[in-house]
């Protein structure tokens, strides 16, 4: 190559190199045709390479390489091109893949995939929503990990890292506390600088009479928490409490309900944290309540910023929420022990009965006559499960595993929306088949989206299992108004304990294991005890429907006391 054409390469390698590709192809091109030099030809490949022209890029590269077998500079940008092109291809199979949400592909071409990126950030936060789907809560947990390598403040990450590990069956309580406590700082850093300090605008009696309270949710729609709150706002406004309400969320037909009880109704859905925290502050709230925790459509910003001089967190989540300026969290006395307050940011406030009230008239009708168990009809004993499949995993398809072998003529009744997957019904039959259990054995169905229906699949269960180690809420007292007892695990954190404080609210606490060992035990003495099946089917219901669970005016009462004292005590701290 002449003086002249060594100094063009130069010149054109440096416009790659600073990113001018458009300028040395066009500059390739007037002197290529004159020199073919395999130094320009390689130029040319790879500035091809750069513009995303693989099949060109890659039949100039393999003339190179051909012609120079151990010119390394040749080989690597060949090798690069190829590895470029499975990226490609395995990209393009991966999105096709979770269009269609086809389990099994996602997660193949997903960890392919993650052998060949740069940027693994979207893959990794999608390997970690479909394994969440399936119950795979701590391998969901490890890629949300990943992906906040790349993404450090991303809100939906942050929040995962969070929640997820309250689905794990083996996680202690202290380390979900030290994810917790890291939360805030990446989420909304100096938003606590920027907090309000100064309530001076209130006024601070402990004894005064009306007090204002605000509840935030981005769930104020046909959402589980209507049955448990849908009515109580009525109820608290007798106890001389102003209600304001902050939607989060889009409104559908179970919105107005919502709002037309409430004093006040703010839409806030597209304002940002700090607007909506100088509206909150501008209405004067007492006490601000927080619905979601670390679900979709949370507004924990807004609470970093505390608008409100006393915020608490309630239903939506559990904690450790991870956010400083939530000073309580309200359980119930069967949810919380006194020596788990280390395992907490905020104070743990007990309700005396259970954690909240339900509304028996929006979930059922009472004209739903019970039918005879269902074994009297089937000639075997069915156990079932109607909660979120991210509830399910191997420790508590284990545990259930043991039940069936110990009752060989049963079957499990599955039923939720993961299973309306074919991906996800085939995965839980595999895994039960390696364990000894047939497929015939297992009933696996998606929702209904009809409630009626949903509720009438209950006549075909005669047992329920809660999943491990998050069992139901709103699915235990469908069971339970089905006339259909629930075998539960007390867990180790309050997110795994709302089936047993329900248990214990309406008197069977016979119903509640302390070890898995003991769980597999209650299941199988109940199966082999028909007499008692028949018993529960004939007076569960009548036990839940006589309990505090149901009464409203009494939950109001108590939640107003609650507050009171909330309030009470904040005041008196600042005299």
């Amino acid at each position: 190559m002449s003086d002249q054409f060594e100094t063009q390469y130069e010149e054109l390698e440096a416009l790659i190199e600073n990113g001018f590709s458009d300028e040395a192809i066009y500059q390739l091109s007037q002197i290529i045709h004159e020199e073919q030099s395999p130094k320009l030809i390689y130029l040319l490949a790879k500035v091809s390479f750069l513009n995303g022209r693989l099949n060109e890029a890659k039949q100039l590269t393999l003339e190179l390489t051909q012609q120079y077998p151990k010119e390394e500079k040749f080989l690597r940008l060949f090798n690069s091109i190829n590895n470029q092109e499975i990226e490609n291809n395995l990209l393009e199979a991966f999105n096709n893949a979770h269009k269609q949400e086809e389990i099994f592909n996602i997660l193949k071409y997903g960890y392919k995939l993650l052998n060949y990126q740069k940027d693994k950030l979207r893959t990794h936060m999608i390997l970690s929503e479909t394994l969440f789907s399936m119950g795979k809560a701590e391998l969901a947990h490890k890629h949300t990990l990943a992906a906040l390598e790349s993404a450090p403040n991303n809100l939906n990450l942050l929040d995962n890292v969070v929640s997820y590990l309250q689905y794990a069956p083996n996680t202690e309580p202290d380390v979900i506390l030290t994810f917790a406590k890291n939360y805030e700082e990446a989420a909304f850093p100096q938003y606590r600088e920027k907090s309000y300090k100064s309530f001076a605008h209130l006024n601070l009696d402990p004894l005064r009479k009306k007090l204002k309270i605000g509840f935030l949710s981005g769930d104020f729609k046909s959402h589980a928490i209507f049955f448990w709150i849908g009515n109580l706002f009525t109820e608290l406004k007798k106890e001389d409490l102003e209600i304001f309400c902050y939607c989060n969320n889009l409104h559908d037909s179970f919105t107005p309900i919502w709002s037309q009880q409430v004093d006040h109704w703010r839409n806030i859905d597209e304002l940002n944290d700090f607007d909506a925290a100088k509206i909150i502050y501008e209405d004067q709230i007492d006490i601000l309540i927080d619905l979601s925790g670390h679900t979709d459509l949370n507004r924990l910003g807004i609470i970093s910023l505390r608008p409100s001089p006393i915020q608490a967190s309630w239903l939506g989540q559990a904690g450790p929420i991870g956010i400083k300026n939530l000073d309580y969290s309200i359980a119930d006395t069967k949810l919380f022990q006194e020596n788990e307050d280390y395992c907490y940011l905020e104070k743990i406030y007990s309700l005396p009965d259970f954690q909240s009230s339900f509304n028996i008239d929006y979930a059922y009708h009472f004209d739903r006559m019970l039918p005879p168990a269902a074994y009297k009809t089937n000639g075997f004993i069915t156990f079932g499960s109607f909660n979120n499949m991210i509830k399910m995993n191997k420790t508590g398809f284990n545990t259930w595993i043991k039940v069936l072998k110990a009752i060989p003529s049963s079957k499990l009744y599955l039923k939720n929306h993961g299973l309306s997957n074919k991906d996800i019904q085939t995965y839980v039959r595999n895994y039960f088949l390696q364990k000894g259990i047939t497929a015939e054995r297992l009933i696996l169905e998606g929702p209904n989206l009809i409630r009626g229906e949903y509720l009438d699949c209950y006549s075909k269960v005669d047992i329920c299992l809660d999943p491990i180690p998050v069992g139901g809420c709103t699915t235990s007292i469908d069971a339970i108004f089905a006339g259909i007892p629930i075998i539960t695990l007390y867990g180790n954190k309050i997110p795994h304990r709302a089936t047993a404080s329900l248990l214990k609210n309406i008197g069977c606490d016979e119903l509640i294991a302390f070890t898995e060992d003991e769980y597999v035990m209650k299941a199988i003495e109940l199966a082999k005890n028909l007499t008692k099946v028949d018993f529960y089917r004939e007076s569960i219901r009548a036990k839940f429907l006589n309990s505090n669970i149901i009464n409203v005016r009494k939950f109001a009462k108590d939640f107003s006391i609650a507050l009171r004292f909330m309030w009470q005590e904040f005041c008196n701290a600042q005299q």
